[in-house]
């Protein structure tokens, strides 16, 4: 399996933080300040990354389309989108884009981005898939709409066409998504018949399903951001406001913590109460020295540190055997104390 992907200098994958991604893309309404703003959000609520949707209406839509009408009013110019990348980079952030056309990916290959996405509308694109992939960069793939043989195809045109760093996002493409089918479980299926990293990018209206999504094992997780509600504008229901998406990383990070390793292995923290809250063979009265051990004279007991004696599993070994001296009560039992079998 291929257990991690490097995006800029962010391991992604099994045993690394979760890469997190601020999708702006239809939020910023075309306006390069309002852009600048949603990336220093983005940053302070705790994101890696911001995404942007790029695409050439005239290549991607058919006039009359809605689509075609929203991308005419949500296009940043190249020397924009170039000033964003700056803005992104001074923040520490990584900006990319889903190119949704060749115009468009040749924009973006100019502007050297350090990631490119490819949108579950566009998997199907095998021509597309292909030159994304031939550019070399590290490749998201979404997979709404999908099943899994449509998904494995399009991972394959990738990887034949170059792409070596690759994952792909688990997702539904209703937007706002309804609980009843978002189907994170679908993310560890994933994970295993694909052998790439796999994510999550969410359409739900509120942060739990990306934290939900992490406890499942998703490497990436993309969330539509805006600076507020009333801002959204076409991913209005669908795209969280700074505070949800801070909330969503701290509830992300946390899971991150309660996860662990996997191992399943006392916690340094817990090495005392090994002690103190397990049981020992303890006697229960004085038990002079030669006296046969029955059942009255000892019990499995809990005490405290100086009370920690032999395990319970050896209860049965000290019946029936010689006191080789006298015995105090409450006393922790040792092996050496009593006669031999």
């Amino acid at each position: 399996m291929q257990q991690s992907v490097k995006f800029g200098r962010h391991m992604v994958g099994a045993g690394h933080p979760t890469f997190i991604i601020s999708e702006v893309g239809a939020t910023h309404a075309g306006s390069i300040d309002l852009a600048e703003k949603l990336v220093g959000a983005a940053a302070e609520a705790g994101a890696q990354a911001v995404k942007l949707q790029t695409v050439s209406p005239d290549y991607s839509y058919c006039e009359g389309t809605l689509s075609h009408q929203i991308f005419q009013t949500l296009q940043l110019s190249g020397e924009e989108m170039a000033r964003l990348k700056r803005c992104a980079e001074d923040h520490g952030l990584i900006l990319f884009t889903t190119p949704g056309d060749f115009p468009s990916l040749e924009l973006a290959i100019r502007l050297d981005f350090e990631i490119m996405k490819v949108s579950s509308g566009l998997m199907t694109n095998k021509p597309l898939v292909e030159a994304v992939a031939r550019t070399g960069k590290p490749m998201i793939i979404s997979s709404g709409m999908a099943y899994m043989d449509e998904i494995a195809r399009s991972v394959r045109f990738a990887q034949a066409a170059g792409a070596e760093q690759l994952a792909v996002l688990h997702c539904t493409s209703c937007y706002p998504c309804p609980d009843s089918i978002v189907n994170l479980k679908a993310i560890p299926n994933m994970a295993a018949a694909l052998n790439v990293p796999v994510g999550f990018s969410d359409h739900t209206a509120d942060e739990l399903a990306c934290s939900t999504a992490v406890a499942l094992g998703a490497a990436i997780l993309e969330k539509h951001m805006a600076l507020s509600h009333e801002l959204a504008g076409p991913e209005q229901g669908t795209a969280c406001d700074p505070a949800q998406f801070a909330a969503m990383v701290k509830a992300v990070r946390r899971v991150e913590r309660l996860l662990g390793t996997g191992i399943k292995m006392p916690a340094q923290e817990e090495q005392q109460g090994r002690l103190l809250h397990r049981r020992s063979v303890i006697s229960v009265r004085a038990i002079p020295a030669g006296k046969l051990i029955d059942k009255n004279d000892i019990s499995v007991m809990r005490g405290t540190l100086a009370h920690v004696g032999a395990s319970p599993e050896l209860y049965e070994e000290f019946l029936g055997r010689v006191a080789l001296r006298d015995i105090g009560k409450n006393e922790p039992m040792r092996t050496g104390m009593v006669s031999e079998a």
